[in-house]
């Protein structure tokens, strides 16, 4: 039976997201060997745009993992979701419509034997985590936030095993710029004045990568019209 399981999470491209899933994966009903669960991926600033999504787990990719209802298919799935939104590959709506989301081979190097999502920067980890605590522990109220999670550590560090390391240096380098509190290990942080001081540039920042997306699907819209 379906339960429901919810991840708050920020992406790498500056949204803000909650990700709703009937968990776990079931056989696909139409007869092919895939299988996939519903969900919805909310823009998590109040407002309603949303992406109601079908995530279909290729036979490749169900092969690899320990069971489709395990923590290594959540985390992929969650991440999966996350870099279609970056990709630009799941259109956000006021309305419902049903929108596909692989989690193919494209998400896991079958040569390698790990999960590929992003590569991140040292700057670009410092976004991130700027962000996660801002919309993770400001505006959504958690107050203090872990670092650098699992399912974090996976979407941005692909095979770099130091990920989790670097997380927690860029966590640092942002105390120390004045924007977060950290506990002694760095492993948890809670936004300073000066971060919550900077919320247009946050909400900025979700805005411009929001117009963007919205930019990609007008002109694509545009073009079937033609």
């Amino acid at each position: 039976m379906a339960e429901k399981v919810t991840a708050k999470c920020v992406t790498a491209s500056g949204f803000p997201l909650q990700i709703e899933l009937e968990w776990p994966f079931h056989p696909s009903n139409s007869g092919s060997d895939w299988y996939v669960l519903h969900g919805t991926a909310r823009l998590e600033d109040g407002g309603p745009l949303h992406a109601d999504i079908a995530v279909h787990l290729t036979a490749s990719i169900r092969e690899i993992l320990p069971s489709t209802d395990s923590q290594e298919a959540l985390m992929a799935t969650i991440n999966t979701v996350r870099k279609s939104v970056d990709d630009k590959q799941l259109e956000l709506l006021k309305s419902g419509k049903r929108q596909p989301c692989p989690l193919s081979s494209r998400q896991y190097s079958i040569r390698n034997k790990h999960w590929w999502f992003l590569e991140a920067n040292d700057e670009e980890l410092k976004a991130f985590v700027k962000r996660k605590v801002f919309w993770l522990g400001v505006v959504n109220g958690s107050g203090s936030v872990e670092v650098s999670d699992k399912v974090d550590q996976a979407y941005l560090g692909a095979k770099d095993k130091n990920i989790a390391y670097r997380m927690r240096e860029a966590a640092k380098a942002l105390a120390g710029e004045g924007y977060l509190a950290l506990d002694a290990a760095a492993e948890n942080a809670s936004a300073t004045e000066k971060l919550r001081g900077e919320q247009a540039k946050m909400i900025a920042e979700k805005d411009a990568a929001l117009e963007a997306l919205m930019a990609k699907y007008a002109y694509e819209s545009a073009g079937n019209r033609g």
